[in-house]
């Protein structure tokens, strides 16, 4: 649970660097509506997804599992918002889309981080049970 809550503050403050910083480069309404979509798919699809990968014992079969099918949410994620961005228009796909695709990458990359977070303050490095 702590790793959880751990990641969650992260990408929660991650993604608000990500859509502040966004809303000062993106000046169009339309930009920033994307930016916006972006984060509300992303933030809880990673959150769901770390949470997800957290419930495997670490080095079973079902970790692999865990985490091919959130490797496939989240390109279904993408390629749902992008037929969303396309047929709507009411905001910019390609703010919409890079956004999206760039948070889930940040994301994506600080699991790891936050799974080896709670390990380093054991003695000998190995996970807690």
């Amino acid at each position: 649970m702590r790793r959880w809550l751990l990641y969650s503050a992260v990408a929660a403050g991650v993604s608000a660097l990500v859509l502040g910083g966004g809303w000062i480069l993106f000046p169009s309404e339309d930009a920033r509506g994307g930016l916006v979509v972006a984060v509300a798919v992303a933030l809880p699809l990673q959150l769901a997804a770390f949470g997800l990968l957290l419930t495997p014992r670490p080095g079973s079969m079902g970790l692999l599992g865990v985490w091919a099918a959130s490797a496939m949410a989240r390109f279904l994620a993408v390629g749902a918002v992008a037929f969303w961005v396309i047929t709507t228009e009411r905001v910019d796909p390609t703010t919409t889309l890079l956004a999206l695709a760039g948070l889930l990458f940040i994301l994506l990359l600080l699991e790891p981080w936050a799974l080896g977070a709670m390990n380093s303050d054991r003695p000998n490095g190995t996970a807690q049970e």
